[in-house]
C-alpha cells in the first residue's frame, strides 16, 4: 500500500469514527429528552392524584356533616322513613312478573 492509500483509508477511518460518536450522542440526548420527558408526565399524575385524593376527602367529610345535619332537622332516620312511608314509599316495594307467552318466533312454522 502506497503512502496516499494509507492516508485515504485512515481519514475514511477517522470519518466513520466520527460518525458514530456524533450518533451516539445524538442518541444519548434524544433518551434523556425522552426520560424526561416521561419523568415530568409521572410528576404530573401524582400531583393530579394528590388533588382528587384531596377533593374526595373534602366531599367525603361535606357528606358526613350534611347527613348530620339532616338527622337534625328530621329528627332521627327513623321518622324520616316515617315520614316516607306516610307519603307512599316503601321500603320493600311488590314486584309483579307478567307471565310471558309463546313468542312469535316460536309460533312461526
Amino acid at each position: 500500500m502506497t503512502k496516499l492509500q494509507e492516508k485515504q483509508l485512515l481519514k475514511k477511518l477517522i470519518r466513520k469514527c466520527r460518525l458514530c460518536i456524533g450518533f451516539s450522542l445524538g442518541l444519548i440526548f434524544c433518551l434523556n429528552l425522552i426520560k424526561m420527558f416521561f419523568s415530568n408526565r409521572a410528576s404530573n399524575w401524582g400531583h393530579n392524584l394528590e388533588a382528587i385524593k384531596q377533593q374526595t376527602q373534602t366531599i367525603k367529610l361535606e357528606n358526613l356533616n350534611l347527613k348530620g345535619q339532616l338527622a337534625q332537622q328530621t329528627g332521627g332516620l327513623n321518622q324520616l322513613a316515617q315520614q316516607a312511608q306516610e307519603k307512599g314509599f316503601t321500603d320493600k316495594p311488590v314486584i309483579k312478573y307478567f307471565k310471558y307467552s309463546v313468542s312469535v318466533a316460536q309460533k312461526l312454522p
